[in-house]
């Protein structure tokens, strides 16, 4: 909890001018800024996220495969949020001329979000592809059951 005198200067950096005997409009003035200062606190954040999303698919373009392995792997908490970024993932699984390390990442990054058709069926699709290499058919059969 903040101390009057600490609530008092915050809330004139907000132009809000609340007198000593009001309680109430004080207390008022108080909630509006800390209304507004979540509010702003929540768009930056959304910011920051959508800005490390970009990155980390960024990433996924770059020559070293530790570089994409990694983002591929990071890019797990996003994957439910975006159908773009499912897409990507998924065309990383499908990706013959990928390394296995990352073929295998990316199923496990799918893994999450198996229940939408597209993944499904991509998972399923190489978990039935008996040319491809057999740890990738497992954690693609993993991946639709985890």
């Amino acid at each position: 909890m903040m101390k009057p005198l600490s609530l008092a200067l915050t809330l004139s950096l907000f132009g809000i001018r609340a007198s000593a005997s009001s309680d109430a409009s004080f207390g008022a003035a108080a909630a509006t800024v800390s209304r507004t200062m979540k509010a702003q606190f929540q768009s930056a954040s959304l910011l920051v996220a959508q800005q490390e999303e970009q990155t980390l698919l960024a990433m996924l373009g770059d020559n070293d495969a530790q570089v994409r392995r990694s983002a591929v792997k990071a890019l797990k908490v996003y994957v439910s949020r975006r159908a773009s970024t499912r897409d990507r993932i998924v065309s990383v699984l499908r990706d013959r001329n990928e390394l296995l390390a990352v073929r295998q990442e990316a199923a496990k990054t799918l893994s999450s979000v198996s229940g939408y058709v597209d993944v499904h069926n991509a998972l399923l699709a190489l978990a039935r592809l008996r040319t491809a290499e057999a740890a990738l058919r497992g954690m693609a059969y993993k991946a639709l059951y985890w």
